[in-house]
């Protein structure tokens, strides 16, 4: 059988003035497979499953696996369904559908010239870590300035705000100024942060503020492309943990000769860890794929927030206890696949009911649910 023969088949059904009457936007092939899925096999939708996510994978018990080639027939009817009505006037290839997924779902990896270009502004890093500064689609001034602020013992931490700053950048420059205010954009507040030398002199108001742009993005993400390192956008909660895992290497955790990376940014068998907590080796976050280096970050995020709750001494203490929130909010997204069907609902459910997409000052303080598996 032909690939994806089942386009032309749905395609034919299809009446030409829908697809001619469409506007002419790209939607999230994700949310519309999720939209797909339910209306032929109602709310289980099996396709956003962590088991399905694993069925991706060519070895599904490792965290260095490659992603399957693209299958000769669709998955389900629903993808073929999906990759037409996502782009209706030049539907997405199974190539691109593959790729968005396996994005969404944290399947794939941070691989210099592989999955990722480095960007110039990270030339002078190893180009492992530039390689994941770039994934996590971080400016280079923001990614200096953070971890200045709170150095490498509060990196994991560090990590939050960072890209909680980038994402306030990011929606200054592509909405325009004479909207800030009706959809409470506060460049100030970025302005503030970056002339900050310690985050101690964080207000409690600009460090909320940062954290819920943050928050806001992990539960409504929309896939694009950075403007300015030109990396595809990962989910927001991948992005944290890509640029903590950036500012872990950097702080040295590599020894030339054990290294858990190859120079490829492949896995070095016998020194690269497996992702377990028993596991005393360092996992080779290059290798790695974005789910196992979000489940790594959980873990030292978790490990940073103990040690200074444990070790307070100085007169600095106190200001990093206001900014211990980040673990409530990456938290609820530990489980992947359970979060991105919640967050997929709740945009679906909101386009329906003509509900704009949630502004920072209309956020959720906490999902006190999960959708069912």
């Amino acid at each position: 059988m032909k690939r994806w023969t089942r386009f032309t088949c749905v395609m034919a059904w299809m009446p030409i003035s829908a697809i001619a009457q469409t506007p002419l936007v790209e939607r999230d092939f994700v949310e519309v497979l999720m939209e797909e899925t339910s209306a032929l096999d109602g709310d289980d939708v099996i396709e956003l499953s962590d088991d399905y996510a694993a069925k991706l994978m060519l070895k599904t018990d490792s965290i260095y696996s490659d992603l399957r080639p693209v299958p000769n027939t669709p998955p389900s009817p629903a993808w073929a369904t999906a990759l037409i009505k996502a782009r209706p006037w030049n539907p997405l290839s199974p190539e691109q559908g593959w790729a968005a997924f396996a994005l969404r779902m944290g399947l794939t990896r941070a691989r210099p010239l592989i999955e990722v270009r480095v960007d110039r502004g990270y030339s002078d890093l190893d180009r492992l870590i530039g390689a994941s500064a770039t994934k996590a689609a971080i400016d280079r001034d923001i990614f200096n300035t953070v971890l200045d602020m709170f150095d490498y013992s509060k990196a994991s931490i560090a990590a939050n705000y960072a890209v909680g700053a980038q994402l306030l950048r990011e929606m200054a420059a592509r909405v325009d100024p004479s909207e800030h205010a009706g959809q409470n954009i506060r460049p100030e507040v970025l302005q503030r942060f970056m002339k900050h030398a310690h985050y101690s002199q964080i207000s409690e108001e600009d460090g909320e503020y940062l954290l819920s742009v943050l928050d806001s993005e992990i539960r409504a993400f929309e896939p694009g492309v950075s403007p300015s390192t030109q990396q595809p956008y990962i989910p927001a909660h991948f992005r944290v943990a890509r640029l903590a895992a950036a500012y872990y290497m950097k702080s040295g955790y590599m020894t030339p000769r054990q290294s858990p990376c190859l120079p490829s940014g492949d896995e070095n068998p016998g020194h690269a860890g497996l992702g377990m907590d028993i596991d005393a080796k360092e996992i080779c976050f290059s290798a790695a794929t974005d789910r196992a280096t979000h489940a790594w970050f959980v873990r030292h995020l978790a490990d940073q927030e103990q040690g200074i709750k444990r070790y307070s001494t100085s007169d600095d203490d106190p200001a990093i206890f206001k900014l211990l929130r980040p673990a409530s909010i990456i938290v609820e997204a530990l489980d992947i696949a359970n979060f991105t069907r919640f967050a997929l609902s709740s945009r679906i459910f909101a386009k329906k009911t003509s509900w704009a997409r949630p502004g920072v000052n209309r956020l959720p303080t906490k999902i006190n649910r999960m959708c069912k598996k």
